[in-house]
């Protein structure tokens, strides 16, 4: 959503019945944006501009509406009791999809039921879905209307091209009456991307990303054993019984310099009774790669063999065995292996062969040199950020200036830090485009990220792959991909942010067999009422089966502050769909203490914020954090006692929506990436954010949980433990508009603006699973 051009809507219905009061006249659909001073033009300012829908009057009976169509759920009631009781206790218990499909899915009866009606009046099912939740129909625009007592326009929305949408609200026929909950008939784009994306001026100086050194540490000690000793290697710990002397210091063909070591057996010795090995006491950091290299002797074939691995140095016992050879060598052969599972584990380290004592006369053996042991330091203590008394780190930069993910991860206890980098879970973005590949290499180059996940993109309603040309495709998978570079991502590629295009994606990664976990949405539009025509109903009713199942949806909670509506007479301020939703978690924006962006003539000048302290809510001359009250959803149970609104409460958490440094239409690579790196504002950046911890978080948990039940469970038990409270600042954008007479201000607790406050992620996943940070992943 770029923020200066922010367009929002009225109510959907409202809106459009004002639309077609004109005919077949060039009528706008959304009242014009104000402008606020800083056009997209100025400073290299990209902002993302709405097209206006112009209505060019009702549709031809002859024209064909596709639509969505959302099944009743059984025992709704039930289901409501079951989905608000996973809050408030400390390990609830989440439906299977099979269970979920038996007690509260459309049975197959009724799905048919459903089908046999449409049909019967003219409509083809072009899509049904496994959990019988929505259908995906069309029919020509004269059944349409007549079905469904509505009346379709069509509009022209400039590079969208054309559009179709209900102008009067849409009525669920007595026949479908107890079957179907909701219909979505339009295809106009009233849902747009929460960033605005700024490039560096022309005469910035390149600088490199100082996230982390440009030489690798190593944790190996004496790693080539040029101390002309074996300390603080050890020949004795590591091996069985033995009839062989134990591992020792050589000058025989060293690697490289004077010296190697050697374990196993010479010539007319017995051979080691089971292990010998030299071997070295390390605790093994995140992201861990060791590196070495071997010479074998052996002239033995028979139940013996060399290898290196790592043991349980309190135990004893095997951990993993990375490398197995029975050579014998006349060159060194250099190895390799990924140790990141084994993060914060006390380890030995060791290199040596297995041998049978009683094969007389035989040789195994082997020569190590060069023993490399790279990664990520661990945080020695897990005592996370807090106000004032524990600040967050001073930023790590991108090389304009912007936030790099390392910033994230230490300053807001992301699990990443200790020992969880999302393995094993699988993480879902629904956008409307890919990411460039070449811009994703440069920023996980710049950053020296070393990421083992998956990427995967699922074209949905046939929408066609192409790159990322605005910008939030680009910063929701560089984000994602950065802060948890384990985790496999799936991108639910949309080709617009149309209202039935995004549900179709939402029931796509609902259904997924790769069982996502956690799905980003860093878009929205303002509440369109809920009801039988409502793109809410239908994505919170998805969402509401998706915590059932501990699936979390995440949302951005919007740019413009409480203004939403525009400044609209009817709707003067407001909140967006679908963060407002109550199955979703609403990720509002923060910003650092220290000033760093104010309007300067037409466009923001900026400086560098000194540290990360106590964050405030994001609100400057670019945009605001978006908060307030729904007017469409009743508050829900686990914001009771909370707040002293009625309905729904937005966001839910915050986190930074400001100064974000990511690789937008490079190359992005060192000497020229301040030309070529952007930096971000919007919750845009927050929403991603949130969905990596929480990713990390279910891999701690080693289940996929519901964000809402993390977040108010971790604040009911212990509340600010677990955050940091932001009591400063307000969501108040654009005084000159009069929607901007309502706004929200950050206060001590809850409050409409930032929600709970800013999460601490390894402090979440700690109390809520009480996995202890520097614990690898259960094997």
């Amino acid at each position: 959503m770029g923020v200066s051009f922010r367009i929002s809507v009225l109510s959907l219905v409202a809106t459009i019945v004002l639309a077609a009061c004109g005919g077949r006249q060039a009528t706008q659909l959304l009242p014009q944006a104000a402008n606020h001073g800083h056009p997209a033009a100025q400073r290299g300012r990209q902002a993302i501009p709405f097209v206006r829908p112009v209505d060019l009057g009702r549709r031809a009976a002859s024209g064909r509406v596709s639509a969505v169509v959302l099944l009743r759920y059984n025992h709704q009631a039930e289901l409501d009791r079951l989905v608000a009781n996973l809050v408030g206790v400390p390990n609830p218990h989440y439906l299977t999809r099979g269970e979920f499909a038996g007690r509260f899915a459309p049975t197959p009866g009724q799905q048919q039921r459903a089908i046999d009606v449409l049909r019967a009046n003219g409509f083809a099912i072009d899509k049904t879905f496994p959990n019988r939740t929505t259908l995906d129909v069309s029919a020509t625009t004269s059944n349409f209307e007549r079905f469904f007592a509505t009346e379709i326009h069509d509009f022209d929305q400039g590079t969208y091209g054309p559009r179709y949408a209900n102008v009067t609200p849409i009525r669920i026929p007595r026949e479908l009456n107890g079957y179907v909950a909701a219909v979505t008939a339009r295809n106009v784009v009233l849902r747009h991307p929460d960033l605005i994306v700024v490039k560096s001026p022309p005469n910035a100086t390149p600088q490199r990303p100082d996230e982390t050194p440009d030489t690798a540490a190593n944790f190996v000690k004496n790693p080539g054993f040029e101390a002309g000793k074996l300390p603080p290697w050890s020949g004795t710990l590591c091996r069985t019984k033995s009839t062989s002397p134990p591992a020792s210091i050589q000058k025989l063909h060293p690697h490289s310099g004077t010296f190697d070591a050697y374990a196993g057996t010479y010539t007319n010795q017995k051979e080691p009774q089971a292990l010998d090995a030299v071997c070295q006491v390390v605790t093994l950091p995140h992201a861990a790669k060791v590196k070495f290299f071997t010479w074998g002797v052996s002239n033995d074939s028979k139940g013996v063999y060399q290898f290196a691995g790592i043991y349980d140095a309190t135990t004893g016992k095997p951990i993993k065995q990375f490398y197995k050879g029975n050579v014998n060598s006349k060159k060194w052969a250099a190895h390799s292996a990924d140790l990141s599972a084994y993060a914060g584990d006390k380890v030995y380290l060791a290199f040596g062969v297995y041998g049978v004592a009683k094969h007389k006369g035989k040789v195994i053996g082997l020569f190590v040199d060069d023993v490399t042991l790279t990664g990520v330091p661990l945080p020695a203590t897990l005592p996370c950020p807090t106000p004032s008394t524990n600040p967050t780190p001073t930023p790590n930069y991108a090389p304009n200036d912007g936030w790099g993910p390392q910033s994230v991860e230490n300053g807001f206890c992301m699990p990443v830090n200790y020992g969880y980098d999302g393995t094993g879970e699988t993480a879902g973005i629904v956008i409307d485009s890919e990411v460039s590949s070449g811009d994703l290499a440069s920023y996980l180059a710049q950053f020296k990220i070393d990421r083992t996940g998956s990427l995967n993109y699922v074209l949905i309603d046939g929408a066609a792959a192409a790159n990322d040309t605005e910008g939030e495709a680009t910063l929701d998978i560089e984000t994602l991909a950065s802060l948890a570079p384990g985790a496999n991502i799936i991108v639910y590629v949309t080709g617009d942010l149309s209202d039935v295009h995004i549900e179709d994606a939402y029931q796509s990664a609902l259904t997924d067999t790769h069982r996502v976990g956690v799905v980003n949405s860093s878009f929205g539009g303002c509440e369109d009422g809920g009801g039988a025509g409502g793109f809410d109903a239908t994505s919170n009713a998805i969402a509401q089966q998706g915590a059932a199942e501990g699936m979390t949806f995440a949302a951005s909670s919007g740019d413009q502050g409480a203004d939403c509506y525009n400044g609209q007479p009817k709707f003067p301020f407001g909140t967006q769909g679908p963060a407002s939703g109550p199955y979703f978690v609403a990720v509002g924006g923060t910003q650092s203490t220290v000033p760093w962006a104010a309007a300067v003539g037409d466009y923001c000048a900026y400086d560098v914020p000194g540290k990360i302290t106590n964050p405030t809510v994001w609100n400057d001359c670019v945009g605001a954090a978006g908060g307030g009250v729904s007017r469409q959803w009743p508050l829900p149970s686990y914001q009771n006692g909370l707040t002293s609104a009625t309905m729904r409460s937005v966001p839910d958490i915050a986190l930074p929506a400001a100064f974000d440094g990511f690789c937008f239409n490079g190359p992005c690579d060192y000497p020229v990436s301040a030309l070529t790196f952007s930096m971000v504002w919007g919750t845009s950046w927050s929403s991603p954010i949130y969905v990596a911890m929480q990713t990390e978080i279910n891999q701690a948990c080693g289940s996929p949980q519901w964000g809402i039940a993390t977040i108010y469970n971790g604040f009911k038990a212990q509340s600010y433990h677990h955050f940091i409270d932001v009591t400063n600042g307000n969501n108040q954008w654009d005084t000159s508009s009069a929607g901007s007479t309502k706004y929200y201000a950050a206060a001590q607790g809850f409050d409409e603006v930032s929600g709970i406050g800013v999460p601490m992620g390894m402090v979440l996943a700690t109390d809520r699973c009480n996995k202890p940070a520097l614990s690898r992943r259960s094997r």
